[in-house]
């Protein structure tokens, strides 16, 4: 009997562990957007820079996760770090007391149709980064939970404007939803087409902490993708609607993700019909859309953090 109920247990964790959904951009791309962000507020507001440098440095895991790398790098690199460290960190406190899998997405229904005809779930990113924007802003909360909400507020802001993390694709393929592109197989390294665009504008493997150039890689990507996007001005009264946010990424999910000149992409689906290879041209035009979506959400960032200084 104990054998029969600890193979479906198994059984049951394994089925639950492939329906989890995966994590955008990569940590590599929320470095990037956190540094975009730095820059903008270095350029307009370093004030801003100092106070939110202080609440991070209150973070519980600052000793255990940032202290080493903080030490060792140069003065000038110092604040500029906590900037890519905090925009990465809830993806790498996955599987821990820290994780909320459902925070990271909005991923309303989408289907082609005139109308989507479901709502996205009540935990949502929309929700959660107002609700931690709230606790940076509040009087009451200490500084280490502070610094929790920080690290959300900057993470979360880049997930608005990663297209799958604002849509799951319903059709004729995918009649439960392709799980915001994880189940919409395509010919690539990538496997899939959530994982393709997690890694469209830096992927992991560029950026590893033992590598003597991890710092400048993530850096100098940041910077060339601000002067490539020059149009995306910061401008301190913006207002900044993530509902309106999170409809720009659904545009672009369907004019330009599951779509490449103006025909929609064959999926290969588990069990079905086989993966293939994306368009010619459609990996250059992904890079230069997710150089502008993590430009956006860099100077976004700034916009968020100059308003509640």
């Amino acid at each position: 009997m104990k054998t029969s109920i600890s193979i479906r247990l198994s059984v049951f964790l394994l089925a639950l562990s492939l329906s989890l959904p995966s994590f955008a951009w990569d940590r590599a791309g929320h470095m990037a957007s956190g540094a975009i962000a730095y820059h903008f507020l270095k350029q307009y507001s370093p004030s801003a820079i100092i106070k939110f440098v202080k609440i991070l440095k209150a973070h519980p895991q600052f000793a255990s996760r940032w202290q080493s790398k903080y030490d060792s790098l140069p003065d000038m690199q110092k604040d500029l770090f906590l900037f890519m460290a905090a925009a990465r960190w809830p993806d790498d406190v996955k599987g821990t007391s820290y994780d909320h899998p459902d925070w990271h997405y909005y991923a309303i229904p989408v289907t082609f149709l005139p109308a989507d005809t479901q709502p996205p779930k009540q935990d949502n990113s929309i929700v959660q980064f107002a609700n931690n924007l709230n606790i940076v802003k509040s009087q009451s909360a200490n500084q280490g939970n502070k610094a929790i909400a920080l690290c959300w507020v900057f993470h979360l802001m880049g997930d608005f404007h990663q297209p799958l993390h604002d849509v799951n694709l319903f059709s004729a393929a995918f009649p439960v939803g392709d799980r915001e592109g994880n189940d919409f197989l395509i010919k690539d390294p990538a496997n899939d087409l959530h994982h393709y665009w997690d890694d469209v504008f830096l992927p992991d493997a560029k950026v590893n902490y033992k590598s003597a150039t991890w710092f400048s890689t993530v850096d100098d990507a940041a910077k060339n993708a601000k002067t490539k996007n020059g149009g995306v001005v910061f401008n301190s009264t913006t207002v900044i609607d993530t509902k309106a946010i999170a409809n720009e990424a659904i545009a672009l999910a369907k004019s330009s993700v599951y779509k490449f000149k103006g025909k929609l992409l064959k999926p290969g689906v588990k069990g079905g019909a086989a993966a293939v290879a994306l368009p010619a041209g459609y990996s250059t035009e992904a890079g230069k859309i997710a150089s502008k979506q993590l430009t956006l959400a860099g100077m976004r960032l700034a916009v968020v953090l100059f308003q509640n200084l």
